[in-house]
């Protein structure tokens, strides 16, 4: 598994993060690390709303290392996103592009 991209002071532990030692979390806190595609744009009324779906595959249907690891961990998932038109962040999904979410307790 590699560990490119991992933010300082995590570790990569299959697709879940844990806090390293000097991690600026809660005492105990973990991190968890999704990839998730962008889907669809839809736009209604002021706004668009961009959808995602868990990885589970690459464009050409195999199922790279990276993201076979993803989809073992989480097989299935969704994410709705509604931006204001015109908003910086509705420029920031492309259809078909594929990102890492990290969730970390606020």
């Amino acid at each position: 598994m590699r560990t490119v991209g991992t933010p300082a002071g995590m570790a990569l532990v299959g697709v879940f993060l844990c806090p390293t030692q000097g991690a600026n979390l809660k005492e105990n806190a973990m991190s968890v690390r999704a990839k998730f595609t962008c889907n669809s744009k839809i736009p209604s009324h002021g706004t668009t709303t961009v959808y995602f779906n868990a990885v589970y595959a690459n464009k050409d249907g195999s199922r790279a290392e990276e993201n076979k690891a993803f989809s073992d961990a989480t097989p299935s998932g969704q994410i709705a996103l509604s931006i204001a038109d015109g908003k910086p962040a509705l420029d920031a999904f492309e259809l078909g592009k594929s990102y890492f979410v990290d969730f970390t307790p606020a």
